[in-house]
């Protein structure tokens, strides 16, 4: 497996985004398909559809609705510029950061696979790519990836309410988020902390088909099953990377 993987970000020289996802796909015993990327274009690029569009059920959940893909054509026209885009759905994502919450002693809001700007360019930012010794909360207290799953479609508290924006996020182009906590209704809290973590909204929350909660990965490789009911504050805490919390695995 890799040792570092770029998550999607504009570095010195404005570098095309490309999905963490497709990085992985030599690993999978995808090579051909993997290189057939054009790393030099955008992930929504024509040059890009036949990757972004192939399904791929390593990256979907059994329990999840099958067969989605996600679709071009939203209001922002510079992350949509190919209006024809569409990207198989994905239902697995990295977490960039808890919205708008800086958690812990330390107010962190960071996850791993946010990147640091270290010099601003007149061609773009210089970003530090994320390294496991920034994440001084312990591997096994960090999360990586957290269950989002069926992003084409609008799901509420296991009820479906409607799709969702078009966009390429959530696809095979990319699936990283800002993790958001939600009201008792689905509603997202994002100026403070809502009272609902897990299974309340697939639109920046944590959300499977599972009964009782939804799998997360962590730093350390280890799967574990985040349950209904969590308390928002140990998900931010989970999510922090450097945010000096304490946390038991009785908290999750």
């Amino acid at each position: 497996m890799p040792t570092t993987i770029d998550f999607p970000g504009h570095g010195l020289g404005a570098r095309a985004r490309v999905g963490f996802h497709v990085k992985l796909l030599p690993y999978l015993g995808q090579d051909a398909l993997y290189r057939k990327y054009d790393f030099s274009e955008e992930c929504w690029a024509e040059a890009n559809q036949s990757v972004v569009s192939t399904r791929m059920p390593v990256f979907n959940c059994p329990s999840a609705p099958q067969g989605l893909f996600r679709r071009g054509g939203g209001e922002k026209a510079n992350f949509n510029e190919n209006r024809t885009f569409k990207g198989a759905a994905l239902d697995y994502a990295a977490i960039f950061s808890t919205w708008g919450m800086r958690i812990g002693p330390d107010h962190d809001r960071d996850g791993c696979a946010a990147t640091n700007v270290v010099a601003v360019g007149a061609n773009g930012n210089l970003v530090q790519k994320p390294r496991l010794e920034l994440v001084s909360d312990g591997t096994s207290n960090t999360l990586l990836m957290v269950e989002q799953s069926a992003t084409p479609q609008q799901w509420i508290k296991g009820k479906r309410v409607g799709d969702r924006p078009p966009g390429w996020n959530g696809s095979m182009a990319q699936h990283s988020i800002f993790l958001y906590s939600f009201t008792e209704s689905g509603d997202p809290v994002r100026n403070g902390v809502g009272s609902c973590a897990v299974n309340c909204s697939n639109e920046h929350g944590i959300y499977a088909f599972h009964t009782g909660g939804a799998n997360a990965l962590f730093v350390d490789g280890s799967v574990k099953f985040l349950r209904d009911g969590l308390d928002p504050n140990v998900m931010f805490a989970l999510v922090s990377r450097a945010g000096g919390e304490i946390i038991g695995s009785g908290d999750y």
